[in-house]
């Protein structure tokens, strides 16, 4: 299934990558493939400078109900910067695919190398740039538990790091619960 997934995450992945904070979880059944794709919203951080930051969660399964417990799930981080991100001013973070590493209760580390990565420039006007960069990570289900045992996470990837908020922590847990089966 692992294959599978990443095979159908530069299909799949773009379409997704939207702000959806008002639905925490989604599934979409494909009866042409007959597979059910479950996204989770994690986080959406636009801050008043630097790059805009989202980060969801996927994985797959066969059939329009869940029979068994997936064996890896997608963590996918989208970078988006604009204005003056100039791209010869070292606007790229994720184009050198950085690994993703979690530090879990300041102990536990575990360390992912990117699955995917899809970058791409834009004009905005006369304003500058628009850089949009996407980072895609495999993560092992027993991996993930092992990450959500925690009470305190936080993720680095490429020059940003993380501590997740309590909600973030429980939106992941809760899309685990379903993930588990």
């Amino acid at each position: 299934m692992r294959r599978h997934l990443l095979a159908a995450l530069g299909i799949i992945a773009p379409s997704l990558l939207s702000p959806i904070a008002d639905a925490q979880t989604r599934e979409k059944y494909d009866a042409f493939t007959d597979q059910t794709t479950v996204t989770s919203f994690v986080l959406y951080d636009s801050p008043l400078f630097g790059a805009s930051k989202e980060v969801l969660l996927l994985y797959r399964f066969n059939g329009k109900v869940q029979q068994a417990s997936a064996d890896t799930v997608a963590f996918i981080i989208k970078l988006t910067s604009v204005g003056t991100a100039d791209i010869s001013a070292g606007g790229w973070k994720l184009s050198s695919h950085p690994p993703l590493y979690f530090l879990v209760d300041d102990s536990s580390r575990f360390e992912f190398p990117t699955a995917a990565a899809d970058q791409k420039a834009g004009l905005i006007g006369r304003l500058g740039y628009s850089l949009d960069e996407t980072a895609i990570y495999a993560i092992p289900t027993a991996d993930l538990r092992r990450i959500l045992s925690g009470t305190q996470v936080a993720f680095k990837v490429g020059p940003w790091e993380r501590r997740l908020k309590d909600k973030e922590l429980q939106r992941i847990r809760d899309l685990a619960a379903r993930l588990f089966h």
